[in-house]
Formats: C-alpha cells, sequence, structure tokens
C-alpha cells in the first residue's frame, strides 16, 4: 500500500494505491459512488466484487482517493487478465470502475501539490506505475468518456474500428433501447427490424426444427488463439470467470462441437449478444444462424447483436456474411487509451477483439 499525507488534509485528497480484496465497507462505498454515475443500470455488489477479486490473474489494484470529510470521493482499479499472444503468455491490464467526485475534479493529491497534470491523470500514473511492478502491461482504458477525453499521461489514444450488425426481434424495444443512436437512426432501426423480424419469422417455419446447435459448459475447452494477435478469455480458468453462466452460454455449432459462440444472454429490452466465437465465416450457415434466432425468441431477447472488429479480409468476410442473412451492419470508431512498452501493442492490428473486452456489465 502507498499512501500520502498533508499537514492541511481538509484541502487535499490522500492517495492510496492498494491491491484487493478491500474492506467491506470501502467496496460498498467504491460501488455505491460509480452507481451513482451511471445509467439506468445499477450494479449489484457481488457482480462487482466478481470482477474486482475473482480473476485468474489475482485481485486487481485500486487507486482510492480519500478526502477528509467526504471519505472516498475517487477511484480507479486495473483487473488483470490472462492473455496469450504468439503463444507467450501475457498479464494485460484494464481499467474499470473510475470516477472522480465532481465537487473534487481539480483538487490537488497530497505528496503532488506541484504536479500540474489533472487530478484523476496523477492518480492513475501512480497506479499504472504501482502495476507495472508486479510486470502487468499492455493497459487499456475504455470506460469514463468524460475522463477519456481528457487522456491519461502515458497513454496513446488508438482507433479501433468495428461492424455493429443487429437483427431486431423486438422493433419497437430495438429502436428505444439500442444506445449511441440519433432520432432518424432510431427511426431506421424502427423500419428495418418490422421488416427483419417479418422475414425471420416466416424463413424458421422453413428451418428444420433440429439446427445442430446444443449447450455446453463454458468452460468446456479451451479457445486456440488465432492470427498471432493478442487474446483474451481464452483458457478454461479465463473462460469459467469472465462468461458467468447466470448470464452467458456457449452453444456448440455441430457435432463435434469444435465451433461454437459465447453469448450473453437477451432480455426484452436488451439483445442476445455473441462475445466469442470460434467458426470460419463460410460455416456460418442459414441454420446457424435460424438456431441463434431461435434462441433468442425463446429468451424474449430484442433482438441479435453481434460485433465484429477489425477491417481485415476475415472481419468483412464475416460481415457480408451477416448482411446476407438480414443484419443491419453499420460502421463504427471507437477510441481507447493504450499504454504499453512495446510498441506493438499501440497498434489496433496487434489486438483479438470482441465485445467482451470493454464492458463487463451489459
Amino acid at each position: 500500500m502507498t499512501s500520502t499525507h498533508s499537514s492541511n488534509p481538509r484541502q487535499l485528497l490522500n492517495l492510496r494505491i492498494v491491491r484487493g480484496p478491500l474492506l467491506l465497507e470501502e467496496n460498498e462505498t467504491i460501488l455505491s459512488e460509480y452507481n451513482k454515475r451511471i445509467d439506468p443500470e445499477q450494479i449489484p455488489l457481488q457482480e462487482f466484487l466478481h470482477w474486482v477479486q475473482d480473476s485468474p490473474e489475482g485481485p486487481a489494484w485500486h487507486a482510492i482517493l480519500e478526502s477528509h470529510s467526504r471519505g472516498i470521493v475517487g477511484h480507479q482499479c486495473f483487473i488483470p487478465l490472462r492473455a496469450n499472444c504468439q503463444g507467450k503468455p501475457i498479464v494485460a491490464a484494464k481499467s474499470e470502475y473510475t470516477f472522480l467526485h465532481e465537487d473534487f475534479q481539480t483538487t490537488k493529491i497530497s505528496g503532488f501539490e506541484e504536479v500540474g497534470r489533472p487530478t484523476h491523470m496523477v492518480a492513475a500514473n501512480q497506479l499504472v506505475q504501482r502495476c507495472q511492478t508486479e510486470g502487468w502491461g499492455p493497459f487499456l482504458i475504455s470506460t469514463i468518456p468524460s475522463l477519456r477525453r481528457r487522456g491519461f499521461y502515458g497513454f496513446i489514444a488508438t482507433d479501433f474500428h468495428l461492424w455493429e450488425c443487429l437483427l431486431a426481434l423486438r422493433p419497437i424495444a430495438a429502436s428505444w433501447h439500442t444506445p449511441n443512436l440519433s432520432a432518424w437512426q432510431r427511426g431506421c432501426l424502427l423500419l428495418v427490424g418490422a421488416v427483419q423480424k417479418v422475414a425471420w419469422w416466416a424463413t424458421i417455419l422453413l428451418i428444420p426444427a433440429n439446427t445442430g446447435l446444443c449447450s455446453m459448459r463454458i468452460d468446456d475447452s479451451p479457445l486456440p488463439a488465432r492470427n498471432g494477435s493478442l487474446s483474451f478469455f481464452r483458457d478454461v480458468d479465463s473462460l469459467g470467470w469472465r462468461y458467468p453462466t447466470v448470464d452467458y452460454q456457449r452453444m456448440a455449432l455441430n457435432a463435434q462441437r469444435d465451433e461454437y459462440v459465447i453469448y450473453k444472454k437477451g432480455s426484452a429490452t436488451q439483445y442476445l449478444r455473441i462475445c466469442q466465437w470460434l467458426m470460419d465465416c463460410k460455416d456460418l450457415s442459414l441454420s446457424r444462424i435460424a438456431g441463434l434466432i431461435q434462441v433468442a425468441r425463446e429468451e424474449g431477447a430484442m433482438g441479435v447483436r453481434w460485433a465484429i472488429y477489425g477491417s481485415d479480409r476475415e472481419a468483412n468476410s464475416f460481415v457480408q456474411r451477416l448482411r446476407r442473412f438480414g443484419f443491419l451492419c453499420v460502421p463504427r470508431a471507437i477510441t481507447l487509451q493504450i499504454k504499453s512498452d512495446e510498441k506493438e501493442f499501440l497498434s489496433p492490428e496487434a489486438w483479438n477483439l470482441t465485445d467482451a473486452m470493454f464492458s463487463f456489465h451489459w
């Protein structure tokens, strides 16, 4: 643990760098303050503790900012993620649960009064330095857009290109609950979704009931890394931790059970969301898509969402295949902050990413 103190604590923040698990009351305060700043989701305590304490690589490191009068007013943590790149094991780290109370955005940290950087940047830099002593890296920050736009010291803003591929089964719900859409885009999704719903309702009537899909244990077998890129959630321990069975399902796509998808279960206000998969795009058949859509219908999901990251030939082939089956595919780019002593990881092509990497709460 690292602590700094001041002769005038009422006007300065105290910074603690500590590796979890934290005291229960500290976890409760951090989660409560974080939940106040997200909308509309409220993360349960047990779910929060699962992510910050139970990673196969051990608990997260936390940077906690405290005020003499208000207690905990800021927090950031890096969760260790077991990764693999070209056969080499790596412990990457992802930032989560970042907040800084609005009243303390410019308050100096005790021991760092002369540092000209913003408060959140000073705390993040100290946290990264501590994590680096554990051999962690590269580091990824994808949370809190307001802080991300201001940047973090030593992090490089990196654009990742992807295709958002959507198929609506509840067009009204999809147009209302799909995030990050403008008014005209919601209108388009409503119209396209109505066509998708009718077309797939008729298609499923013609597709044989036995589509060959069957449930598997999440951690039934490891997922091989592909293309020599930095890959996540491939070993059985990471699979079991990242995809709790209460919310996720792994589905075999063939009798040999060597092709499968892992998805987040849907609801009336959420898509069935494909998180990770192992298959060749040419094996993405009509019957398999029909099987996934049938699962989504049985769960009452508002549709199916499949985000394809990258702009290489394989990614483009997947997108073209999904379009052929009626998915609405729209290009996007997201900017993430990356820090690494190895320059190769500053390129988006070095990362094998899926939606599973960007948010533990959907």
